[in-house]
């Protein structure tokens, strides 16, 4: 699959070949693989986020094309600036997102 970027995210780094990637960020990055209600959850316990940052996002996200129906990760992603973080939402198939965070503020 083409990645429209001038540098993709993962270059020089192995993973499994099966791994679906996000275009945006990389894999070292994916702090939660799963349901997208657990992964509110899990971004709210940590303090990544807070209840506004999802309820402005949440209807976005959850509207997302799997990325194995869209075939292009930029139809499959959503990404927004917290006050620390920068965080995308990956969805990889109907029910699976991954979700990356990168910490802005230190």
């Amino acid at each position: 699959m083409p990645v429209k970027q001038k540098k993709y995210p993962n270059k020089g780094i192995w993973l499994d070949p099966r791994t679906i990637t996000s275009a945006k960020m990389p894999e070292s990055l994916c702090i939660y693989k799963g349901i997208l209600k657990y992964a509110f959850r899990f971004l709210l316990k940590k303090g990544i986020c807070e209840y506004d940052d999802i309820g402005k996002h949440m209807e976005i996200i959850s509207n997302l094309i799997p990325s194995n129906i869209a075939r292009t990760k930029y139809l499959s992603s959503h990404s927004f600036k917290t006050d620390e973080y920068f965080i995308e939402f990956f969805r990889t198939s109907q029910y699976n997102y991954k979700v990356y965070a990168l910490k802005i503020l230190y």
